[in-house]
């Protein structure tokens, strides 16, 4: 098959001959979109800010956490790198969810990453933290925040055609795999190793 892959920086085309096609870069694939045009998502309401910041461990240095508070929110922490300027620290990711309308269906459109102010986010986690992590203060010295909602889409039929298949975001389990999942799961829960409450 003839395949045209263009470089997003640079904006170069360039058209390669392949005998398998994979795609794997996220939702908004274009592949899945010629194979499979709808282009609604399903939001079930929860908006969605994630961010870094360069800390101090928090626990043993290697563990996500979970926590959940009022309303619904919730707050994950991880780690992802320790290749950072001072020693003793390592790079945090998060990601804080906030119920913020119904279920919906949503255009693709609606879905994109959105750079936002960390001081837009704070106010919604004042207070929140342990004496092991400062929840607010991550949030107040991040980097490179987005928000979004969080969406999901219909599960497809099959993940491609011929030579041409999915995989990650770009394609969803067929209706009987996610049926085994939830039977397996019980509930399609993002887990974590350790989780905490706030009251």
């Amino acid at each position: 098959m003839n395949v045209t892959v263009t470089d997003r920086d640079s904006e170069r085309a360039e058209k390669v001959t392949a005998r398998v096609l994979l795609a794997a870069y996220g939702v908004h694939s274009s592949v899945r979109q010629q194979l499979h045009p709808d282009t609604s998502f399903h939001w079930e309401g929860t908006r969605m800010f994630r961010g870094t910041a360069v800390r101090e461990p928090f626990l043993d240095g290697a563990t996500m956490t979970l926590i959940y508070g009022e309303e619904e929110k919730r707050f994950l922490a991880y780690p992802i790198s320790r290749d950072v300027e001072n020693e003793g620290e390592e790079l945090i990711n998060w990601v804080a969810m906030v119920t913020e309308a119904d279920s919906r269906t949503i255009s693709g459109d609606d879905t994109k990453n959105e750079p936002t102010d960390p001081k837009d986010v704070v106010p919604t986690f004042r207070g929140w933290g342990f004496d092991w992590l400062d929840i607010e203060g991550l949030v107040a010295e991040s980097t490179d925040v987005l928000r979004y909602p969080m969406t999901d889409r219909e599960p497809l039929d099959s993940w491609g055609e011929g030579g041409v298949t999915f995989m990650g975001d770009a394609g969803h389990q067929p209706p009987e795999r996610r049926k085994l999942l939830r039977h397996r799961n019980g509930r399609r829960r993002c887990r974590s190793h350790h989780r905490s409450s706030l009251t």
